[in-house]
């Protein structure tokens, strides 16, 4: 896991970058409803589902980098997503 972050930080500070940016562009007003009938409840079952699979070692070699790296990225994206989805909602609140 080290290595992949030493390999891939540029690219995961720009997963964040996007994530941010996304989030805050596509917060609804009512984000709890949004939330239940959201892909975002959907992706963090998937996400899920595919740790399990890295957990499980069912993939082995350049396949199992790439599936480490596809999990580390989404969770990146999905995590900077909810965080700017956050400050979309407190800047308009307060």
């Amino acid at each position: 896991m080290f290595y992949d972050l030493s390999f891939l930080g540029p690219w995961l500070v720009l997963a964040a970058i996007l994530g941010v940016a996304v989030g805050m562009n596509t917060e609804t007003p009512d984000w709890r409803a949004s939330l239940r009938d959201s892909w975002f409840k959907k992706a963090l079952i998937a996400l899920a589902i595919a740790v399990v699979i890295a957990w499980l070692h069912l993939f082995s070699g350049r396949f199992a980098f790439w599936w480490e790296s596809a999990i580390l990225f989404a969770a990146v994206y999905l995590l900077f997503g909810a965080l700017g989805s956050r400050l979309k909602r407190d800047r308009a609140a307060g």
